[in-house]
């Protein structure tokens, strides 16, 4: 078994429902589930299985991220900061622990932020931090 398909089952055991359905191609996957992967996938260190999700599905991906790309490269958006959603990334996190198959997976995900963020000195993450 290689490196990335190792990273993909470790990955999928931690996925809610709605994601799997996503990463087995039952669903349609957007730009957005892919930068939410991408940076999923980056967090928790499975950055061959990353790699792997846009040579699965960059295909699907390919023409909103060239709209996009193209969008960002016009002048009168170059200082929008829409793109920017301040605490995007920390929701992603949340709702990807709140959303694990089970309590056991939730609570390891969440010992696991919560490490990460303590490293940065930061504390972790909760819903209460979107409102």
């Amino acid at each position: 078994m290689s490196e990335s398909e190792k990273e993909k089952k470790i990955f999928l055991s931690y996925c809610g429902s709605r994601d799997q359905e996503l990463l087995t191609g039952r669903k349609k996957m957007t730009l957005g589930d892919m930068e939410r992967f991408s940076f999923l996938t980056e967090f928790f260190g499975l950055e061959s299985y990353g790699l792997n999700l846009w040579k699965e599905f960059g295909d699907e991906v390919e023409e909103p991220l060239d709209a996009l790309i193209k969008l960002l490269d016009e002048w009168e958006y170059e200082n929008d900061t829409w793109i920017d959603d301040d605490g995007r990334l920390e929701r992603w996190l949340v709702e990807f622990q709140k959303h694990a198959p089970t309590k056991e997976k939730r609570e390891k995900l969440r010992k696991m932020i919560d490490l990460k963020y303590k490293k940065r000195g930061l504390p972790y993450p909760t819903e209460a931090d979107f409102d």
